[in-house]
């Protein structure tokens, strides 16, 4: 499986290397920086983020709640150590204290599992509105602007910085990108 892995790698690399030597001309950008300082992508990241804050808000709730369940779980643990101590009770009221202490786990067992569930719905949520928004800005907005520059430099081929292993400062066209978008779309103004 793994020397299979490695031949494809090893095709792939050889038939890249190929294509970019046939190339006359390329240029590289940082897209992970282009996502971070273009103006409709840092309001994507600011909704998402007060979403993510709304989202904490009723999860400190959901916490509020399991905390008070599992404290009634731990006076009930208390109070069933007591019953089983007491010699004067009767077999009926330690099997009832075992029975409360029983029901309670089995609450904070499906409650402590609810909110993981929850936790992780809200984290899915946030990042699939993030990526779903932020493509649609790609899409429409950078890839456009990255065609006119690739165009303007007479290249061929455009590379994510992130996968190349030098440059030279005049094939990197991430800081102009940038500032053709944020002079394009420039970031609305805040009350």
């Amino acid at each position: 499986m793994m020397k299979k892995l490695a031949l494809v790698l090893g095709m792939l690399a050889v038939a890249a290397g190929t294509l970019f030597a046939e190339a006359k001309n390329a240029v590289v950008l940082d897209m992970n920086q282009v996502i971070a300082s273009f103006s409709k992508t840092v309001a994507i990241k600011e909704e998402v983020e007060a979403d993510g804050k709304f989202a904490e808000e009723t999860q400190k709730i959901k916490i509020e709640e399991f905390t008070k369940l599992r404290e009634k779980l731990n006076a009930a643990v208390e109070e069933l150590k007591t019953t089983r101590s007491n010699p004067t009770l009767s077999k009926s009221a330690v099997t009832k204290a075992e029975a409360e202490v029983e029901k309670l786990y089995t609450e904070v067992a499906k409650a402590e599992q609810g909110l993981r569930k929850s936790q992780q719905e809200a984290r899915e949520f946030l990042q699939k509105k993030f990526t779903e928004k932020t493509n649609v800005v790609l899409k429409e907005d950078i890839l456009p602007r990255i065609k006119e520059l690739a165009k303007k430099h007479n290249a061929e081929i455009v590379l994510n910085r992130a996968n190349v292993f030098y440059v030279e400062e005049s094939a990197d066209i991430t800081k102009e990108l940038i500032d053709l978008l944020n002079k394009d779309f420039p970031a609305p103004k805040k009350n």
